[in-house]
């Protein structure tokens, strides 16, 4: 079925179609929140068990069916085309969809730093090396930085244990909460 079609066969049965425009929008809308409830309530009852899954699949079916129908109520309140709604969300999300999907070409932004010397500029890539580990309760994790290009501290001479800290930097978080125990790993952002 057409979508122009459903909502043209829809409006037969909405019992508010000879009234003004402002009481059928509203009435459709009131409607479309309910029926948006609805599908919540479904899928509670599911997660509680207090209903089977495919009864809820049956009784979820019907409520998107009521959704659908109050979908095209508003639409036809508000002197709208549900086919040309479709299509123009279509060409929305798709178009929003290729941004996520293509990724920018990075080397065609400006650097800021580019007239500093090389020791005054960001990295352009670091390594990082995350650990965790128990203290007490908690579970805590380093952060280490191995490397980064260019190197931002090319003065210090890493060796030096009292200014290692600098090539080095360390960073360390706590959580109350339970995290996922992991094996060390390095991440390298190439």
């Amino acid at each position: 079925m057409e979508l122009n079609a459903y909502q043209a066969a829809g409006q037969e049965t909405n019992l508010l179609a000879g009234r003004d425009q402002g009481e059928r929008l509203v009435a459709a809308m009131l409607g479309l929140a309910s029926e948006a409830g609805s599908l919540l309530d479904v899928q509670k009852k599911i997660i509680t068990e207090q209903i089977d899954q495919e009864t809820g699949d049956e009784v979820f079916r019907r409520e998107l069916g009521d959704l659908l129908w109050y979908v095209a109520a508003v639409a036809t309140a508000k002197g709208f085309d549900l086919e040309e709604l479709a299509r123009s969300n279509l060409e929305r999300t798709r178009s929003l969809w290729e941004e996520v999907r293509t990724p920018p070409d990075l080397s065609l932004l400006r650097r800021f730093d580019d007239p500093y010397p090389m020791e005054e500029r960001f990295p352009r890539r670091l390594v990082i090396d995350f650990t965790q580990f128990e203290e007490g309760q908690h579970l805590r994790a380093n952060m280490q930085l191995v490397a980064a290009d260019p190197n931002p501290f090319p003065s210090i001479r890493c060796s030096d244990k009292d200014r290692a800290r600098y090539c080095r930097p360390s960073y360390q978080t706590t959580s109350d909460r339970p995290i996922r125990r992991r094996n060390e790993s390095t991440s390298d952002p190439n």
